[in-house]
């Protein structure tokens, strides 16, 4: 991805990068929707990165940002009187534009005191886009560590993932919780992480060395800028207000079946799904400290039902992948223990938990099916647990 990026690099500027850094993406094991909610969740950070690169800009009062993957770069630009503050020629990128996430994220370091020298930037990523691994987060990380290379400066990892989660509510648009960021900020080799959004920490849990962890992609793209995931956020807030507690965490799963009389039937659903997501989020921890695998596995099934009746953020080629691989004959038989959709949802990817000698015979049966049920191809990685961000050497 180093390499690749330098490329792009060479030719928008002519001329090689100077500092360099990558960040993972992330899959999210258990815990979608809980972290907004100041709730639970066990992603890990996955070996799939997006490397960025810069040097000195070459014009004064000009900076490029081109990308080797997501089409048309964008250069920033300061008119004549402007402070020359970067949030100023950020703002004038068109909304929509993938460098808002990339210039959003240098803005908010430089709001942060980070002395953001002016540079050019290109970046390049084995993140599927739109796929729900995170691939916007792992390019705000990225960033934001390239930053650091060139400033001379070292963010706490906290402060680092919230800039970037800043850089997304502010410059893309999207209220995105915490989650994405600190795991690609905070990843840990061979571990998930045990995120507590109340408390913003995050606690490794070894990953099991019998349990090997694919991901699928669907194909089926849907913008979170688009406003869904925007709504599931504000219904709810309106259901923590109507409650009247300081976030969802605070209720209590003995309390989940008395609120339906006490809110509208759409936002007790929310509610329902984020408190007994929290309960499965602690109990899969606990089963891979364990090592209970077949445990976590019909827990990741029991999540993925409730974000589908539930929640409603599911769609029928997610729901197809998790079907083909876990109906039918039992875990200990077919290898695999469990299976879900992971990210926001509305399309992207499934992420299940399989056993090593499985994985051959459960990828192609996945393909196979997926094929012959929805009419598409499906792209299939096996993702181990990776560390996070860091600057990269470019000699």
């Amino acid at each position: 991805m180093l390499e690749r990026a330098r490329r792009a690099y060479r030719e928008a500027c002519g001329t090689e990068p100077v500092w360099g850094a990558v960040a993972p993406g992330r899959v999210n094991l258990i815990g979608d929707h809980t972290d907004y909610t100041g709730g639970l969740a066990l992603p890990m950070a996955v070996d799939l990165w997006c490397a960025a690169v810069g040097g000195p800009a070459r014009e004064a009062g000009r900076v490029r940002i081109v990308s080797a993957d997501r089409g048309e770069g964008a250069v920033l630009e300061w008119a004549e009187g402007e402070s020359g503050v970067l949030g100023e020629a950020v703002g004038r990128l068109p909304r929509g534009h993938w460098a808002r996430y990339a210039a959003g994220v240098m803005a908010e370091c430089e709001a942060a005191g980070a002395g953001v020298p002016r540079m050019d930037v290109a970046v390049a990523g084995s993140v599927p886009i739109g796929s729900g691994l995170s691939s916007s987060a792992a390019l705000e990380v990225a960033v934001a560590t390239l930053v650091e290379e060139a400033a001379g400066v070292r963010l706490r990892p906290l402060e680092k993932a919230r800039v970037c989660q800043r850089a997304e509510h502010v410059w893309a648009g999207v209220k995105c919780g915490l989650m994405d960021q600190m795991c690609s900020v905070m990843g840990r080799e061979g571990h998930a992480l045990l995120m507590d959004f109340a408390e913003a920490t995050a606690m490794p849990v070894a990953m099991p060395a019998d349990v090997a962890v694919i991901v699928a992609d669907s194909g089926v793209r849907r913008g979170l800028g688009e406003g869904a995931y925007g709504r599931i956020v504000e219904e709810c807030e309106r259901a923590r207000e109507a409650l009247g507690v300081g976030s969802l965490r605070e209720v209590r799963v003995e309390e989940v079946e008395g609120i339906e009389g006490r809110l509208e039937r759409g936002l007790a659903r929310r509610v329902r799904h984020v408190v007994m997501e929290n309960r499965r989020v602690e109990e899969a921890a606990a089963a891979l400290r364990a090592g209970d695998v077949v445990r976590c596995g019909t827990l990741m099934v029991r999540s993925h039902e409730s974000l589908r009746d539930e929640f409603g953020v599911s769609c029928g080629e997610l729901d197809a992948m998790v079907e083909i691989l876990t109906d039918g004959a039992s875990a200990g038989e077919s290898g695999v223990y469990g299976a879900r959709m992971t990210g926001a949802g509305f399309g992207g990817c499934i992420v299940a938990a399989v056993a090593p000698w499985a994985v051959e015979d459960a990828v192609a049966r996945l393909t196979d099916e997926y094929r012959r049920r929805c009419g598409r191809a499906c792209d299939v990685y096996r993702v181990r647990a990776s560390g996070g961000a860091r600057g990269a050497r470019l000699g």
